[in-house]
């Protein structure tokens, strides 16, 4: 007696067909990306300059210089000198808001806080006279403007964007 002979059964899959060869692919390592330290660390600097700019709020001095108003550490230290810390600061914007109390005052060292990167202090403001008075209400705009960039709101359930007005 003879052994029935099994049944052919489809390969759906296909994996009983002879299969083209693989690829073959050179296993060897990539070569050496060369960066010196230089180049490194000018493309670190670029980066971290785009990336304050975004931060920076331009105002126009009474000297004619354009100069990028930011709160960095610096800045965030000079407003906690300044006006004794941040929740006072609030304060202070709430000020400029209501037009009321000492308002040149009070943008005098926001101003001067926001210039700290720049090496200008609330001193040096009022000693050049580096404010124009005609343009009071648009350093107070853009101070503010600054120290929202510095400390942005968290983007909500809505989806916002942070800092940015709901529609």
């Amino acid at each position: 007696m003879t052994a029935p002979s099994p049944v052919p059964t489809p390969d759906p899959f296909g994996l009983t067909q002879p299969q083209p060869p693989l690829p073959q692919y050179d296993a060897s390592p990539p070569p050496p990306v060369t960066v010196s330290i230089e180049d490194a660390q000018a493309a670190a600097a670029r980066a971290t300059r785009t990336a304050v700019a975004a931060r920076s709020v331009d105002i126009t001095l009474t000297d004619g210089r354009v100069l990028g108003m930011r709160y960095g550490m610096a800045g965030v230290a000079a407003l906690e000198e300044e006006f004794g810390g941040l929740g006072e600061v609030a304060e202070a914007f709430q000020l400029l808001q209501g037009g009321k109390g000492k308002v040149f005052t009070a943008i005098i060292g926001l101003v001067g806080a926001g210039l700290a990167h720049h090496g200008i202090t609330k001193a040096e403001v009022i000693r050049h006279d580096l404010l124009d008075l005609n343009r009071i209400m648009e350093y107070g705009e853009a101070a503010a403007e600054a120290f929202n960039r510095a400390f942005p709101a968290p983007a909500d359930a809505a989806g916002e964007a942070p800092g940015q007005p709901a529609p």
